[in-house]
């Protein structure tokens, strides 16, 4: 039951790299609680509640389906978001802010893929959430760009160029967007992007 959405929805601006250590903390302890469940010590113990014919074995068994249904989302998300790492440790580490640009189409063209061929990462709450955290990232480069302590005390063509670069990157990423919300509705006609931009 834990949210992917928490620290947002806690008020922080965190990047992409929490959703994905989200997921692989997810899917590791899942992992390990399936095995648990279908070791033998927990098969002796089904055994003796179906020979005493206890209520709590339905229960039990819906508790052992969720969790193994929970264990195969998790896995499948952390191998769906797994090829994003790179491109989104470019963003966040990248040290050229105009250079981030290169990378917004391959992470849109990446995201497009995992909303195609995901079972589990293609709903509307996971893009939103995924595409906030880009854009936090985006949001801190840029912050780090302008530098907000020292833009008065620029020379204000300098100034104005630094704003400039980072509008224009940002603006970038927009466009990369909204060109593949194109795509997915040529490409996913059944599925398209429907959520607020």
């Amino acid at each position: 039951k834990a949210d992917p959405e928490q620290q947002l929805k806690a008020g922080k601006h965190v990047g992409p790299e929490v959703e994905v250590n989200f997921w692989k903390f997810k899917s590791s302890n899942l992992s390990s609680i399936h095995d648990q469940l279908i070791g033998e010590n927990i098969n002796s113990v089904i055994r003796v509640l179906e020979e005493t014919k206890s209520a709590h074995v339905p229960s039990f068994r819906r508790l052992c389906d969720d969790v193994t249904a929970a264990m195969h989302e998790a896995n499948s998300n952390v191998k769906f978001l797994e090829p994003l790492v790179p491109l989104l440790d470019k963003l966040r580490d990248g040290g050229d802010f105009e250079e981030l640009a290169d990378g917004f189409m391959p992470i849109m063209h990446t995201i497009m893929l995992i909303w195609k061929h995901s079972t589990h990462y293609n709903s509307p709450s996971r893009l939103v959430t995924l595409m906030r955290e880009i854009c936090n990232d985006l949001i801190e480069k840029a912050r780090e760009n302008v530098e907000p302590g020292s833009i008065l005390e620029d020379d204000p063509q300098e100034a104005v160029d630094k704003l400039r670069t980072t509008l224009r990157v940002c603006g970038m990423l927009k466009t990369a967007y909204f060109n593949y919300k194109t795509r997915v509705s040529v490409e996913c006609p059944e599925k398209p992007w429907r959520f607020q931009n």
